[in-house]
C-alpha cells in the first residue's frame, strides 16, 4: 500500500511543479498518504494552495528543500525549530481536550504547544473466533486471562511444542511496548548514563518468567518454534493452527483481507486495565520560521478538527486504495476514534479501548534506542535462557 501511496505523491508533486500554481505553502513528509490529505484540503479550499514535498527522513527533506512551513512524520524536530502556540483555549489550531489524555504531554509539549498528534496504533492479540470463545471481541482482556489461555492451548509431544498459546518470545516486539505498564522506563540521565528502576525491571523478569514456567516451556523453545514454524502471514497461522493468538497492531490486522479476516477477532491486551500505544504517533507541526504561517495554520486547523478528518477518510475511500484510519492508525482525536473511524471500519463499532485506559509514552532518546538495542535485548535473551552471567548495567 505505502508503495502505491509513494507513486501517487511523486505524480501528485510532478504534475505541481509544472502548474503556474503559486503554492502558498510547502509541506514536508515522510508520510505518502499525506498527499491525499492535502488533495481532500484542496477540493474545499482551492485557494489555499499546499506543495507536497516527500522525503524518506525530515533531516533529509530538511536539507534537500528550502522555505518549509509544516511537517507532517512520525519523526520528531527539536523544540528549538518548531513554532510555539498556547495552551488551552487560546490555542488557534484546535481544542487540546479533543485530544486523548496524556497524548499531548508524551509528545514533549510543556507550557506551549508545538507538535500536534494526529494518529496513533495500538497493540492487539489475533485470534480465530471459533478457538477462543472465552474472549470477548473488541475488549481489555488481562494480561493473566491470556496467561492462563496460553498455557491451556500450549501443548508438548516428545519434547517438542505441537501447539502454542501466546508467549512474549513469540513477539519480542511485545516487550518493548509493555515495558512501561511495569513501570520500566529507560531514560538518559547525567553524564549520558542510562538509568531505570532495577526493582521494577526485577519485578517483569519475575513476570515474564512464572509466565514461561505455567506452560511448562522454555523461552528458547519457544523462540525455536517461531522461527521454525511461524513463517507465514498471521491469518494463516492462524487458521492452520500454527499459533492460538498472534501479536500485531490494529492496522495490521485491519489490512488483512476481509476474506481472510471474517473468521477472526482481537481482543487488546491490557495490564492494569492499561494498554499501550505503539510509538510512534505521527505529528504535524508548523516550522519556527515558516514563510507562510498564515496558510499552514490554515491547513493544520482544518487536519486537527473532526470535519477535516472525516473529509480526508471520505477521499481515502473514494480512491479504492485500501487503507485503515488515518495514516495507518486511531485517530488522537477521540470524537473521531469513537464516532467516525466505526463507520468507516464497522468492526470497531464498541471495540475501542476508553480514552483514560491508553498510555502514551515520550519517544525514546536515540541513546536510549541504542542502550535497549545493544544492551538490554542481548540481556534480556539470555536471562530468559538461564544464561545472564551478571545483572544488567548502563
Amino acid at each position: 500500500m505505502r508503495g502505491v501511496l509513494l507513486f501517487l505523491l511523486i505524480v501528485f508533486s510532478f504534475i505541481g511543479c509544472e502548474t503556474t500554481v503559486d503554492f502558498s505553502a510547502r509541506l514536508l513528509t515522510t508520510i505518502p498518504e499525506t498527499t491525499l490529505w492535502v488533495e481532500a484540503f484542496h477540493r474545499t479550499y482551492s485557494h489555499d494552495h499546499i506543495e507536497v514535498l516527500y522525503a524518506p527522513s525530515l533531516e533529509e527533506g530538511l536539507s534537500r528543500y528550502r522555505d518549509i512551513d509544516l511537517v507532517i512524520s512520525e519523526e520528531t524536530l527539536p523544540a528549538s525549530r518548531l513554532f510555539p502556540y498556547p495552551p488551552g483555549a487560546e490555542n488557534p489550531l484546535c481544542d487540546p481536550d479533543s485530544f486523548y489524555p496524556g497524548i499531548l504531554a508524551a509528545l514533549g509539549n510543556g507550557s506551549t504547544l508545538i507538535r500536534y498528534p494526529l494518529s496513533f496504533s495500538l497493540p492487539v492479540l489475533a485470534y480465530e473466533s471459533a478457538s477462543l470463545t472465552e474472549l470477548q471481541p473488541g475488549s481489555l482482556t488481562d494480561l493473566e486471562t491470556i496467561i492462563e489461555l496460553s498455557a491451556d492451548h500450549t501443548t508438548t509431544r516428545r519434547g517438542a511444542i505441537t501447539r502454542i498459546g501466546f508467549f512474549p518470545g513469540l513477539a519480542p516486539s511485545w516487550v518493548e511496548h509493555y515495558l512501561p505498564l511495569f513501570d520500566v522506563t529507560f531514560l538518559l540521565g547525567p553524564g549520558g548514563k542510562i538509568i531505570w528502576d532495577q526493582r521494577s525491571l526485577e519485578g517483569f523478569m519475575d513476570f515474564l518468567t512464572s509466565w514461561y514456567n505455567r506452560a511448562g516451556i522454555s523461552h528458547r523453545e519457544v523462540v525455536h518454534y517461531r522461527e521454525r514454524y511461524l513463517t507465514l502471514p498471521p491469518a494463516e497461522n492462524l487458521r492452520q493452527g500454527r499459533a492460538t493468538m498472534v501479536y500485531l497492531s490494529l492496522a495490521t490486522f485491519f489490512m488483512i483481507p476481509e476474506e481472510a479476516r471474517s473468521s477472526l477477532d482481537f481482543v487488546y491486551l491490557s495490564h492494569r486495565g492499561r494498554v499501550p500505544a505503539i510509538p510512534p504517533v505521527t505529528t504535524a507541526s508548523i516550522l519556527r520560521d515558516a514563510p507562510h504561517r498564515d496558510t499552514a495554520e490554515h491547513f493544520l486547523r482544518w487536519l486537527l478538527s473532526p470535519e477535516g478528518q472525516e473529509e480526508i477518510l471520505a477521499h481515502l475511500g473514494r480512491t479504492g486504495i485500501p487503507f485503515f484510519g488515518l495514516a495507518g492508525g486511531l485517530s488522537s482525536l477521540v470524537e473521531v476514534s469513537e464516532g467516525i473511524l466505526p463507520r468507516i471500519h464497522p468492526r470497531l463499532a464498541g471495540e475501542i479501548p476508553p480514552p483514560n485506559a491508553i498510555l502514551f509514552t515520550p519517544p525514546p532518546r536515540e541513546e536510549v534506542r541504542r542502550f535497549y538495542a545493544e544492551s538490554f535485548l542481548p540481556w534480556l535473551e539470555a536471562a530468559l535462557e538461564g544464561e545472564a552471567g551478571k545483572p544488567l548495567s548502563p
